[in-house]
Parts: structure tokens; C-alpha cells; sequence
């Protein structure tokens, strides 16, 4: 099944090179195993990583996204073309946010891939407004909630500075992102441990084209800042 799923993302062109997508996926789930568990994919889009999981051998996956409701028709026909081509994979896509999400369940793993700054309202503001502090808070409270003991939430994002940033020049790694529109690591595991969890994990993302070599060499704050790379913050709800 998961041949399948590499051929599904490259014909969606979810991806342009999958050894480097298959790379990148061993790095951000190092050390997890998604067999037998729950997990719940917050702004999963496309259900790409809902898939992924479902074919390690994830129980049942959620992908939760406002657009499943059809306001964004090519990601519904990406999530229709997995679930086509892998009826074996146990996704359900959820046409919610997480803030009007009521779900029954509890799970074992909950993602939330370049999806945070999209759930949490104001991110611009929130450094300097105590009331969109507090509705942050509300929503990474509903989100433990909804962990078990003992279960992980991973965090991949775009940090809020770089160095091009500080020389007044467009970042030209990632020209596109809002930079301002994200926050630091450091600034949500504050605002997690306030409801509960615990840091377990911060690592940064590097250019999947150089591999390893570039896990070695940019896997670090100082190169995350000066290329303006995405971090990947695990955290845990304690036992």
C-alpha cells in the first residue's frame, strides 16, 4: 500500500521528488510508530500525511480541515484520489476547525504540519494582546484534551525571524511565506506547557535535496535562522 501511496503523491504533485519526500518523512517521524494508533491530522489538507500514517498502520486517522466542507475543490480531489486508490487506509476527513470540532475520541498522536498559525487567531498580535493570548490558550487546551496520556503533538513551522528578515530583504529560500504571520518555537512550547504538555523534542528541517549532509550541518537554531528554516517542535502529554 505504500508504493501506492508514493505513486498517489507524485501524481498529485504533492511532491516533485519522492526519495526526497521519503527523506523528509523518516526525519519528521523519527522514533514514532503509527501502528494500532489514533492520530488526528489538524489542517491536513490534502490528507496526504493522514494517508501516510494509515499505510504504517495507523487504527484510524481524523483529518480535520474547514475547506473538506468543498471551498477548495483541488484539495478535495487530492483527499478523494488517496481514499479512491487506498480503501484500506481508515481516513475520515472532518469538514471542521479545531475549534468547532466534538469529536469522541482520544488519540495517540496528533499532527499539525504548516497548519498552526491558521488555527490560532492573530498570530501577528499575539506577543502583545493578552485576549488573543487566552483564546490561543483555549484552543491548545481543547487540543490536549484530546490527546491520552501519554501521547505526542508535532508541530512543523515556520519560525517568525531570519536573517534576511534583519537585512530588510525577502528571504529568497521562501519568498512566499508571511513571516510575520508565524511565531518562534520557544513562544508556543510557553503557551503548550500552560495547558499541560511537555517539550520532548525541537529540531529544524533542512533542505531535503542535500540529505543527511544537510541534517548534519543545518539541524541547528543558527542555520534555521540564517536560511529561515521550518522547525519541528514534539511536544508530550504527560502520563
Amino acid at each position: 500500500m505504500l508504493s501506492e501511496y508514493y505513486e498517489i503523491v507524485l501524481a498529485n504533485r504533492l511532491q516533485s521528488s519522492i526519495e526526497n519526500f521519503k527523506f523528509y518523512l523518516t526525519y519528521l517521524f523519527e522514533n514514532v510508530s503509527f501502528m494500532d494508533k489514533r492520530v488526528l491530522d489538524i489542517g491536513g489538507g490534502s490528507g496526504y500525511l493522514s494517508f501516510y500514517a494509515a499505510c504504517l498502520g495507523a487504527r484510524d486517522v481524523t483529518c480535520l480541515d474547514p475547506e473538506a466542507s468543498g471551498t477548495n475543490p483541488e484539495l478535495n480531489k487530492a483527499f478523494y484520489r488517496f481514499q479512491s486508490r487506498l480503501p484500506g487506509a481508515a481516513v475520515e476527513y472532518v469538514a471542521h476547525s479545531i475549534q468547532d470540532y466534538e469529536g469522541q475520541k482520544e488519540f495517540d498522536l496528533i499532527l499539525m504540519h504548516n497548519s498552526i498559525n491558521h488555527m490560532i487567531e492573530g498570530c501577528p498580535r499575539l506577543r502583545r494582546d493578552e485576549n488573543l493570548r487566552e483564546k490561543a490558550l483555549q484552543v491548545f487546551a481543547k487540543v490536549f484534551r484530546y490527546c491520552r496520556a501519554g501521547a505526542d503533538l508535532i508541530i512543523v513551522d515556520n519560525s517568525r525571524y531570519h536573517l534576511f528578515q534583519l537585512l530588510g530583504l525577502r528571504n529568497p529560500f521562501a519568498p512566499h511565506i508571511g513571516w510575520k504571520h508565524h511565531e518562534t518555537p520557544e513562544f508556543w512550547t510557553g503557551l503548550l506547557e500552560q495547558v499541560g504538555f511537555k517539550r520532548k523534542r525541537l529540531c529544524w528541517g533542512s533542505f531535503n535535496t542535500l540529505r543527511r549532509l544537510g541534517r548534519v550541518f543545518m539541524n541547528n537554531p543558527f542555520a534555521a535562522y540564517v536560511f529561515g528554516l521550518p522547525f519541528i517542535l514534539t511536544m508530550h502529554r504527560p502520563e
